[in-house]
């Protein structure tokens, strides 16, 4: 069989022969393809397809990482806010006293506080309280700056003010304050 296909080329024009040779080289380059090189070919595109996956999941695992660090910092940041919720008549005493200190410190007449029950929200509690109180007009308006500015988080959340009487300076005030106190 070897000496036909030899004496078959042997006969072959010098054109025939480099067809034969080149239909050769391409049937040998295509079993090489089939048999090594597609193999191969297909095992690093499932590398790179295992690659990009995992690429892509480490990007979510740092970008959840870097919210847990910035919540924690934020945590750190409101740190004194954040608290164990306390026992009610204490947290209001707190409070109250706090109220009266900066009506103290303001010249501000307190003339009563009546206590709003707390209402409790899902990361926080709100404790509220009515407060009536007296003075003159420039310090009822410190009076409330302060306690909007106040590092416990207090906030007016509503009030009226009057004349204590016609042509009078001084003003009475009636005001809601309430703390917001963030659960830990």
């Amino acid at each position: 069989m070897i000496k036909g296909l030899l004496a078959f080329i042997g006969r072959l024009s010098g054109k025939e022969k480099v067809l034969l040779y080149g239909a050769a080289a391409a049937v040998f380059l295509l079993g090489l393809d089939q048999v090594m090189l597609r193999p191969i070919i297909s095992e690093i595109d499932e590398l790179d397809r295992k690659t990009r996956a995992t690429e892509t999941s480490v990007r979510h695992a740092l970008a959840l990482l870097k919210h847990k660090q910035k919540l924690a910092l934020e945590k750190e940041e409101y740190k004194e806010y954040l608290k164990p919720p306390g026992e009610y008549k204490e947290e209001m005493m707190a409070i109250m006293k706090l109220i009266d200190d900066l009506c103290r410190d303001l010249d501000v007449v307190s003339k009563g506080v009546k206590d709003i029950r707390s209402k409790d929200e899902s990361v926080s509690r709100i404790y509220r309280m009515r407060l009536t109180c007296e003075g003159e007009m420039r310090k009822l308006l410190d009076f409330m700056y302060a306690v909007e500015g106040s590092k416990k988080l207090l906030e007016i959340e509503s009030w009226t003010m009057a004349p204590k009487n016609e042509g009078s300076k001084i003003v009475s005030c009636t005001m809601v304050v309430a703390r917001t106190v963030i659960l830990d």
